[in-house]
């Protein structure tokens, strides 16, 4: 979620203040490589109706149309894949991370992820799993046989070895 975050406000933030920087070195290449540079503030001409007159500059054109174009379309596909169910998919599941003795478990957080399977799960189910929860969370916490666990898969692993997948079969179910 943090590489989720930081890559949009990366976009936002390229989007805010990144032309400068790219028609800089873009006229740096430019001038190193003895090419000829666009005049900005001249009007923009469309090879595919050059008779025509645009109305824009090329500024406009290169900024707006092309630039600003592509980051919005970045910032859309990030936005289409990592809707809001999927993104509370994501943070829901991140606490159920096994690492530092348990550390990242929350109950509530992880009833937020059960509420996530509503066929899985009424509120009956939901008021059970968050007694089960507490008990479950300190019972794998004083447990030695999971003080080296590192995924979720591991984790899942080691509660049917232990057996613990009959006892906490609805957090079994949630893994």
């Amino acid at each position: 979620m943090k590489c989720l975050k930081s890559t949009r406000l990366h976009l936002c933030n390229l989007r805010r203040d990144g032309w400068g920087n790219l028609l800089d070195e873009v006229n740096e290449f430019c001038e190193m490589h003895d090419i000829a540079r666009l005049e900005m503030e001249d009007a923009y001409i469309d090879l595919k109706k050059y008779r025509k007159a645009s109305g824009i500059t090329n500024k406009h054109h290169y900024e707006v149309d092309c630039f600003n174009e592509v980051i919005d379309w970045l910032v859309q596909e990030l936005d289409s894949r990592f809707n809001e169910s999927s993104s509370q998919l994501l943070v829901c599941s991140a606490v159920f991370n096994p690492r530092d003795p348990f550390h990242d478990f929350n109950v509530e957080s992880l009833i937020n992820l059960a509420t996530l399977h509503p066929s899985d799960y009424n509120s009956g189910d939901l008021r059970d799993l968050s007694h089960h929860l507490g008990l479950y969370i300190a019972d794998v916490r004083e447990d030695n046989q999971f003080s080296n666990i590192n995924t979720i898969s591991e984790l899942s692993q080691k509660m049917v070895e232990t057996r613990k997948d009959h006892w906490f079969i609805d957090i079994y179910n949630l893994c």
